[in-house]
């Protein structure tokens, strides 16, 4: 069945939307209302996960060329270092982040998209809807100002915090901004200052930070500049924010970017309302503490697109759509509860507070665990699925549990030998088998039945064993998993595990969630 699926803004989250929905053969469009991409930085911070799911996409490499990679933060207080947060302990290829202008990321994104014949419609928006249960009726208005009305199947709402679509679906969008005004400036720094790190300076008077960039810049974040300097500081004025809080010693220079803003908070009480959804700043804004917008909604596109790509081919069972929000919402409203904590402790002012800070950040992050925790949780490789209705789990000792973040390794193939890793495999955007079993363990045979293979079409290469299925006990052992079965979402998430002599009992009535009949899931699973 040809699908149509209009995505509404062109940002990040719209940018991967599209891109992984022509991955799937899926038809969409999208458009943008500003006539060019931004010119400014913006969200600089590119974590983790978000970068395993670059690889995924097949686009991570020219991202690790353009950015500049950050491999700690560390928080000083009269300038002593109270606290560092190391960032190679994270389980990852990539235990740093990427610091890259949101104006670079979306060139890079639009450049891939582009690959695969998604063009963005740039200075066309949206100017009403109106659906029913079998689409969604738009009307368009170009740059020339000719307005057209198009049907849609789905549509998605990407296009931030002022979201046309949401306004245009009625959805309230509660919350509210915090009292400080914070600057940001994107700016040179000459002085002694760790180019790999970035660095926090708390002072009774605010908070001062100093990102590293690429091509040698720091983005400076500083709370509570003066009313009267209006939107746009200026250098000297940066400066005098920097000399007045101990840090005279760094001169700045050369400033491409500054502004100021206060910061709000807010989010949708559905991501869905029938045929509509809405993803990233569209649906929720939050505190840039630990830079999670731009990351969250790249992880809310690529939850919605392998499920818009079954949806598409027709495969989808009925009430898999409706588990984006089940899944999505808890993750983003946790983001926006401890990005509120963090704001309200590290925007503290006073002397008072400010020696409170300085000796609750001292203390906590001695802890080698907290440390851990915090790390996983900012880097978005801690995001979890567990109690969700699209997870089954059955008991299975060791490893990640159903829900979780399905890690990487590498893994031999049974005959050939040849090394592969996961992440290879989950590229595919397919749901992948995995059966694993520990060193020594004797392997039963498999007698995956005839209704299993005919109907969900996992390859078996005409035998019980799959085609990827001997990890050598590697994986298997550093894991302490017992033999077992992992089926691995296109998202790269664990949707189901149980014993490996229970696959041919559990696995069907679990695909029966997912796909919508017999023979509908042909190209969208397979075994290894």
């Amino acid at each position: 069945m040809h699908m149509n699926i209009l995505i509404v803004g062109a940002g990040p989250t719209g940018l991967v939307m599209a891109h992984e929905l022509a991955r799937y053969g899926v038809s969409c469009r999208l458009i943008e209302k500003t006539s060019q991409r931004s010119l400014t930085s913006r969200a600089i911070g590119i974590h983790a996960r978000t970068l395993e799911v670059f690889e995924l996409m097949g686009v991570v490499d020219d991202f690790l060329a353009a950015g500049h990679r950050i491999g700690a933060a560390s928080a000083y207080s009269d300038r002593r270092r109270i606290a560092r947060l190391p960032l190679d302990t994270l389980e990852s290829r990539y235990p740093f982040i990427l610091s890259l202008s949101q104006n670079e990321t979306e060139r890079l994104l639009e450049d891939h998209a582009g690959r695969r014949g998604v063009r963005v419609e740039r200075g066309t928006e949206i100017m009403a809807l109106h659906q029913d249960e079998n689409g969604v009726s738009v009307r368009l208005r170009s740059a020339g100002g000719r307005v057209e009305e198009e049907r849609m199947d789905w549509v998605v709402g990407c296009d931030g915090f002022h979201s046309t679509v949401r306004h245009l679906l009625d959805l309230s969008f509660k919350g509210g901004s915090y009292a400080d005004v914070v600057l940001l400036a994107d700016i040179r720094v000459v002085g002694e200052i760790d180019p790999l790190e970035a660095q926090l300076f708390f002072a009774p008077n605010g908070l001062t930070a100093l990102i590293p960039m690429p091509e040698g810049r720091h983005r400076l974040v500083a709370t509570e500049p003066p009313a009267e300097w209006g939107t746009e500081p200026t250098l000297e004025q940066c400066q005098s924010i920097m000399n007045s809080r101990g840090l005279g010693h760094l001169r700045l220079t050369d400033p491409i970017w500054t502004s100021t803003f206060k910061i709000p908070h807010r989010s949708v009480a559905h991501f869905r309302k029938g045929r509509v959804f809405l993803a990233g700043d569209a649906a929720h804004v939050h505190s840039p503490i630990g830079a999670q917008g731009m990351n969250a909604g790249i992880q809310d596109a690529f939850n919605l697109a392998w499920k818009l790509g079954l949806a598409a081919s027709e495969a989808a069972a009925p009430s898999l759509l409706e588990t984006y929000e089940t899944e999505r919402k808890p993750i983003d409203d946790a983001i926006i509860r401890w990005t509120d904590r963090g704001t309200r402790l590290l925007f503290l002012q006073g002397s008072a507070a400010h020696r409170v800070r300085t000796e609750v950040v001292s203390f906590l992050m001695q802890f080698a665990w907290l440390r851990r925790r915090i790390a996983n949780a900012a880097s978005q490789l801690g995001v979890r699925y567990r109690h969700g209705p699209l997870v089954e789990e059955h008991s299975v000792s060791g490893g990640p549990r159903a829900g979780d973040r399905a890690p990487d390794a590498r893994i031999h193939g049974v005959a050939s030998r040849t090394p592969h890793r996961f992440f290879e495999l989950f590229a595919r955007g397919r749901h992948t088998l995995l059966l694993l079993w520990p060193g020594g363990y004797d392997v039963p045979q498999l007698n995956l039945t005839a209704d299993l293979l005919a109907v969900y079409k996992i390859a078996a290469n005409g035998s019980t064993t799959a085609d990827f299925t001997d990890v050598s006990g590697d994986v298997a052992s550093r894991y302490g998993i017992e033999a077992a079965a992992y089926l691995v979402r296109p998202d790269g998430h664990v949707g189901f595990r149980c014993s490996l002599g229970e696959t041919n009992n559990l696995l069907p009535d679990y695909l029966k969630k997912i796909f919508a009949k017999a023979g509908a899931s042909d190209s969208h699973i397979r075994a290894a």
